[in-house]
């Protein structure tokens, strides 16, 4: 019986001390991997030249730089407000496909999946009152974006809803092209000097992110180890 019970409490601290690992390994790698990226980023996002209208007649196509348009006052906008956005779905904790799952068994994917995708094109104004053609591909990334979060009257899907209403100022990263059009690769609800800080901070996030899992995971694995040595 003493034995049984010795084994029991033992199997306690294996989770631990394999949480505890994991959580050491993803610590590590957004310390050395991780912060210098978000470092570099920050740099490549600092030295862009930053763009206004007037700028515009004299750059050749593919030129990389911030640009700054603001999304048209009368812009058509949906039911939740906006101009810009991109909605993805995900299933529900409560839905009975997942909710009813035996032990063991996989179920439905919980991931989100975007079901209404950013607009291919989109006319934005420039400072001097041109109009510009912004190309958005799939992968453009929205910053600082306004996010909406809600499940659906039966709870069988969850909703993220994230985007610009009309009348912002936005900084695009991205690329001009030719016939007064930019591929963006980012959208940032700001002016280009908020963007650079605001990447910028991203540095201290991650970092500050790393150190966090560190000492989680070592206090999960220091747990782990003191019930292994102790049998509890």
């Amino acid at each position: 019986m003493f034995l049984l019970r010795r084994r029991r409490r033992a199997g306690i601290s294996t989770p631990l001390l394999i949480f505890g690992g994991l959580g050491l390994v993803m610590a590590c790698l957004t310390l050395f991997i991780g912060v210098p990226a978000t470092f570099m980023r920050a740099r490549t996002v600092r030295a862009l030249p930053q763009y206004r209208a007037a700028d515009l007649a004299t750059l050749a196509p593919g030129e990389a730089g911030l640009f700054t348009a603001r999304i048209p006052a009368e812009a058509l906008t949906d039911a939740d407000g906006f101009a810009l956005a991109v909605l993805r779905q995900r299933i529900h904790d409560e839905n009975p496909d997942v909710a009813n799952l035996r032990e063991g068994e996989d179920g439905p994917s919980r991931d989100w999946r975007v079901v209404e995708p950013l607009p291919v094109e989109f006319d934005l104004d420039l400072d001097d009152g041109t109009t510009v053609k912004l190309l958005l591909p799939n992968n453009t990334g929205l910053q600082n974006a306004e996010t909406l979060e809600y499940a659906d009257e039966d709870r069988l899907y969850e909703y993220e809803k994230k985007g610009y209403r009309a009348g912002q100022t936005l900084t695009i990263e991205g690329t001009w092209e030719s016939n007064n059009t930019i591929t963006a690769s980012y959208l940032f609800n700001g002016s280009p000097s908020g963007y650079v800080e605001h990447t910028r901070n991203t540095i201290g996030g991650a970092f500050l992110a790393s150190i966090s899992c560190g000492l989680m995971a070592v206090l999960m694995a220091g747990a782990g180890v003191f019930l292994r040595l102790t049998g509890r």
